[in-house]
C-alpha cells in the first residue's frame, strides 16, 4: 500500500444514526392544524368533539393553540409531547377548558401527554403513572362521569 492510497471496503456495513438521535423536522404552520375533530355520538341531543394532536411543545404554541380551539367547540383536547414540566403544566390556562389530567416527565426533557376539558364536563383521573415509562410509554387518561356513553379518554405519546 503507496501512502497516498485509500483502501474502501465496499462490502463494509455503513453505521446509521439511532432513530433517537435524528433531528425532528421543522414543523410548518401548515402541518399544526392538520387534524380534524372527529364528532362521537352521545345520543340524540349532543356530539362529543374531541381533538387529539402531537403538539410538539405547547408552550410556544398556547395562543395560536387556543384560537384554533375555540373556534372548533372542541369538548376534549388530547395532546402529546406538550415538553413541559409539572410545575408548568400546573400553571397552563387554556379559556373554557380545565386540565384533566397529565404525565411529565422527570428525568428527560420534552415528551409527555395531557387532557383539557371543556369546563362543562366532569370526569374521574385514571392514575396510569405505573405504566409510564419516559421516553418509551407516556400515558394519562379520565373517565368521564354523567355522559351516557361509559367513555375513558387516553392521552397516549409513544416514542421512536
Amino acid at each position: 500500500m503507496n501512502s497516498g492510497t485509500v483502501t474502501i471496503d465496499k462490502n463494509a456495513e455503513i453505521p446509521h444514526k439511532p432513530k433517537r438521535l435524528r433531528k425532528v423536522p421543522i414543523i410548518r404552520a401548515d402541518d399544526f392544524f392538520m387534524i380534524t375533530p372527529k364528532a362521537v355520538s352521545l345520543g340524540s341531543e349532543s356530539n362529543l368533539r374531541i381533538f387529539a394532536q402531537n403538539i410538539r411543545g405547547l408552550g410556544n404554541k398556547i395562543d395560536e393553540s387556543v384560537i384554533k380551539w375555540g373556534k372548533d367547540a372542541l369538548h376534549i383536547l388530547c395532546l402529546s409531547e406538550h415538553h413541559l414540566s409539572t410545575e408548568v403544566i400546573q400553571n397552563i390556562i387554556v379559556d373554557n377548558y380545565k386540565l384533566g389530567t397529565y404525565y411529565c416527565r422527570k428525568f428527560t426533557k420534552c415528551g409527555g401527554a395531557c387532557l383539557f376539558l371543556h369546563k362543562s364536563y366532569q370526569f374521574i383521573n385514571a392514575d396510569l403513572n405505573r405504566h409510564c415509562q419516559e421516553q418509551d410509554i407516556e400515558v394519562c387518561a379520565i373517565r368521564l362521569v354523567h355522559s351516557p356513553l361509559d367513555l375513558c379518554v387516553l392521552s397516549v405519546y409513544r416514542a421512536l
